[in-house]
């Protein structure tokens, strides 16, 4: 069935220490796992541009560099 899944990108974590989630990216990129890389939230802005002050919302990650674009035999990921 559905779920809600949160993405958290936040400096403290109920008084203790930050929380960032890692994230699948899918980029259509030939490159990396099924078109899709990984990266690290840092976190998440939005700014309003245009005459019509349109919203755009971003985030700010880290990317992480793939060592290989086959599954690591022992963990699977």
């Amino acid at each position: 069935g559905m779920q809600h899944e949160y993405i958290h990108s936040i400096p403290s974590w109920r008084g203790g220490p930050g929380r960032y989630n890692t994230v699948f990216v899918n980029t259509g990129s030939k490159e990396g796992m099924h078109g899709m890389e990984v990266a690290h939230v840092l976190c998440f802005f939005s700014f309003h541009y245009g005459h019509d002050s349109q919203i755009f919302l971003c985030a700010l990650v880290h990317w992480f560099k793939l060592v290989s674009d086959e599954p690591n035999p022992g963990n699977g990921m």
